[in-house]
């Protein structure tokens, strides 16, 4: 589980609904992580 603030949520819907991709997932790649 990823918790993300609120203000990185709204950014994350504001970038996805510039792009008219409202109803996309976010995916997220970490590395160098262990």
């Amino acid at each position: 589980m990823v918790n993300i603030t609120e203000l990185a949520a709204q950014k994350v819907k504001e970038v996805l609904k510039n792009q008219n991709k409202e109803n996309a997932f976010l995916r997220l790649y970490l590395a160098g992580i262990g």
